[in-house]
């Protein structure tokens, strides 16, 4: 039987930067306020989930690491946790801030693919059904195909993607500067297209934003 339970919640703090973005694109867009979501902590004797709707959670696990969880993502591990591994099961993104262990390493099950480290800062989203991420922000992590048992070892800075049609591993440096704006609500926009900028805020705000004009959707904007 499980046992729910409010978990911590952290409050989106709306940045002046992001305003000030939304307010320059308002004469193009508009808004749909949806309701406010939910967190909850759901434990069972073996397993303990951290699930979100509309709401960013942040958790820290037994061994100290901190877990940024994004809206409508589940992050599950066994009751066990720490005291002979380290292993986590992830659907939908996360930001992770993992505490240095080498004789235990830490362990992310991501759909088609692990992500193994010792300690490092680091980004994993599958949410996405066609491509799974990894975005290094310190550090060292390697990731593997479950598939076909691909590796590539990322450093700060690096990005693989996994595309799940193909089972295809790739890795590349990252360019996509917001790929955590979702933490840090600050965002760089430099020759965007409107529509690139709409979609973002829609993701990092959790707005519902349409554009009034077909004609501008390609518009490039800086702010």
């Amino acid at each position: 039987i499980f046992q729910k339970e409010t978990a911590k919640v952290i409050p989106i703090q709306n940045s002046n930067a992001g305003y000030r973005i939304m307010l320059r694109v308002a004469a193009a867009i508009t808004m749909l306020i949806v309701g406010a979501g939910l967190v909850y902590l759901l434990n069972s004797p073996s397993q303990n989930q951290l699930l979100t709707t509309n709401e960013i959670a942040q958790t820290i696990l037994p061994d100290g690491s901190q877990i940024t969880l994004n809206k409508n993502s589940k992050l599950s591990y066994d009751r066990g946790f720490g005291n002979k591994q380290r292993t986590v099961t992830l659907k939908g993104e996360a930001m992770f801030k993992v505490a240095r262990d080498e004789s235990k390493p830490f362990i992310i099950h991501a759909g088609d693919i692990d992500v193994q480290v010792l300690g490092t800062n680091f980004f994993v989203s599958n949410a996405n059904q066609d491509i799974l991420e990894v975005v290094v922000i310190s550090g060292k992590v390697s990731v593997t195909s479950v598939k076909n048992s691909d590796n590539q070892i990322l450093t700060a800075g690096d990005k693989a993607t996994y595309t799940i049609a193909t089972g295809k591993l790739e890795k590349m440096r990252n360019d996509d500067k917001n790929f955590n704006s979702w933490t840090t609500k600050k965002f760089v926009i430099k020759n965007k297209k409107l529509k690139k900028v709409v979609q973002l805020l829609n993701k990092v705000y959790g707005k519902h934003i349409t554009i009034a004009s077909d004609t501008i959707q390609n518009c490039h904007i800086t702010v």
